[in-house]
Parts: C-alpha cells; structure tokens; sequence
C-alpha cells in the first residue's frame, strides 16, 4: 500500500525510539574459519561502507510491555544491496507480536508499506520489498522503518526500527552468480561491505540446513548481537 503521510504520523504518536549502542568487530576470523578452504583464498570478513548511516538511525526497540524487535542491519542502519527488490531482516522475541510493518521512502518522498505476519514463536522474519514499491535504482537511497505491531495494531509506544538502504552497482556477473557457492558470494559481499546480498546469501543456506547455522551466528555476532538474536530461527511465513 502506498501512503504519503504514516511516518509524519508515526512521529507525532512518538513511535521512534533513541539508539542502542552496539560493538561492531570485524567479522574476518568468524568467516575465515567457517568457509570451504578450498573455494577461494582471499578471506576477509564483513567490511563496513564509508559512507555512514544517520545518527539517528535505530536498530533495536522495545516496548514497556516486553515487546522487542531488532533490525539485522549493521550498527550505523545503512544497508548496501545490489537488487533491484531486496529483503530485510528483523528479530522478534518470543510471545508478544504477530505483525510487522515495513515501510520504504524514497528520496522524492513518497512510502510504500508492506505488513508481514509471522507466528508469536520469536525468531528472525524476512520482508520483502513492499509490492507497490519501485524497483530500487543504483546510486539511490531510500529511508526504511519497521513498525513492531504487539497487538496487532500501532500505538504510542510500539518498538521502531529505522534505517537507510542503497542500491550499488552489481560485482558479481550472472554467470557468477549462478555458479558460485553460497557461501563464497556471501564472503565476496562481505569484503564488499554488501550487506544484504551477503545476509540473504547466508539465509539461503541456513534454510537449506537449519540444524547447521555457525555462519549466521558468528556473522551477527561479530556486528554486536547478543546470542539470543544471533541463534533465534529464521521463521517460516
């Protein structure tokens, strides 16, 4: 759905939360001892972009009530991507929400939603692009935010998670992209500072083996989530 005006309503009811502080390591070791030895040899972790989200960008929020969510996004909220339509992750503890709303705002302005449903179980949950969203355009930033509903609907103090998201030029042809194991495209977009091309990269294969989520785990770990966020499972919707 698209709308024009829910993030000005969205603080006027107060929604948005002061930052939480995270340490944020590099995340070489973890990768470098986790991937195939013999895919490749260049093994540098996670490298963070130059360019630096907004201060006020938040990826951690609760509510009085116990109600907590968390984006799984780098520290600084910026989140590099080579897709056209991307996804994005965030956490939700166990037993309070059912509902998420993400909303995409381009830099002319305009926001696109898009509510996600997922079971009170807790976990991480994937958001697509909202449907009526334009397909990103290399070079352009847009603002993102979710909006943890814990009763279903938006109030005053539900948890707000806020960010920006850039799409950059592709690294990988589609040959390669094709034929590279996953996870030797997530260490090359990890190098890259890529963030979500490698999360999603290492989402598919936790997906493909959830009995196995080592990589995943050292990932978020070593970008300063505690382990209750870096183990939680990635939910089915």
């Amino acid at each position: 759905m698209k709308t024009k005006n829910i993030l000005s309503t969205v603080a006027l009811l107060g929604l948005l939360f002061p930052s939480v502080s995270f340490n944020s390591p590099a995340m070489a070791q973890s990768l470098r001892s986790l991937l195939p030895s013999s895919s490749y040899s260049a093994r540098v972790g996670f490298v963070p972009p130059r360019e630096n989200g907004s201060p006020s960008n938040t990826r951690s929020a609760a509510s009085r009530y116990l109600c907590q969510g968390a984006a799984i996004v780098p520290e600084d909220g910026l989140v590099l991507t080579t897709k056209e339509k991307p996804s994005l992750y965030m956490y939700v503890n166990e037993g309070f929400a059912e509902k998420a709303m993400l909303v995409v705002e381009s830099s002319a302005g305009e926001e696109y939603t898009e509510v996600v449903s997922f079971s009170k179980e807790g976990g991480v949950v994937t958001f697509d692009m909202p449907t009526e969203a334009p397909m990103l355009q290399v070079g352009e930033q847009y603002n993102w935010t979710f909006i943890l509903m814990c009763d279903g609907t938006i109030r005053p103090d539900s948890p707000v998670m806020r960010g920006e998201i850039k799409r950059v030029a592709p690294i990988l042809t589609a040959d390669q992209s094709e034929s590279m194991p996953l996870a030797q495209q997530a260490e090359v977009y990890a190098e890259a500072g890529i963030w979500e091309d490698m999360l999603s990269a290492m989402a598919m294969i936790r997906a493909a083996n959830p009995a196995d989520s080592t990589v995943w785990v050292h990932a978020l770990q070593s970008v300063g989530f505690e382990e209750n966020i870096a183990e939680a499972p990635l939910l089915v919707q």
